[in-house]
């Protein structure tokens, strides 16, 4: 019994295209999108300095397979929130599969779907 039902719940997951491994923490990731050192920041802003609230991000952000910023290509919003730290912040790009960006994709996740309802 115990063996079915991890099974099922493995299925449920699959199919709900969630990840266990790849969840992050929002709150974290909330602190971290209003940290002028996110990335080593050292221009003094933030992601929320543009993005207070989710503005503009784009209520399809997440479900895009591309992405278009500055007129350079990108495929993943993990690229993007590097590049705004590279740019805007004026600090070093960071891993993308790093706790530190599945924590603030996490909160911006969040921040996209509360424009949608």
């Amino acid at each position: 019994m115990n063996k079915l039902f991890v099974v099922m719940v493995g299925v449920a997951l699959a199919v709900s295209g969630f990840s266990v491994a790849q969840a992050g923490n929002a709150e974290n990731g909330k602190t971290l999108f209003e940290s002028p050192t996110f990335g080593g920041g050292t221009s003094g802003k933030t992601c929320a300095s543009c993005h207070a609230g989710g503005e503009k991000l784009s209520a399809d952000l997440f479900e895009r397979e591309k992405h278009s910023v500055m007129g350079k290509e990108m495929g993943s919003v993990a690229d993007i929130v590097n590049v705004c730290i590279e740019m805007a912040m004026k600090g070093k790009a960071i891993a993308t599969d790093s706790d530190e960006m599945k924590d603030v994709l996490a909160y911006m996740e969040g921040l996209v779907k509360e424009k949608k309802e």
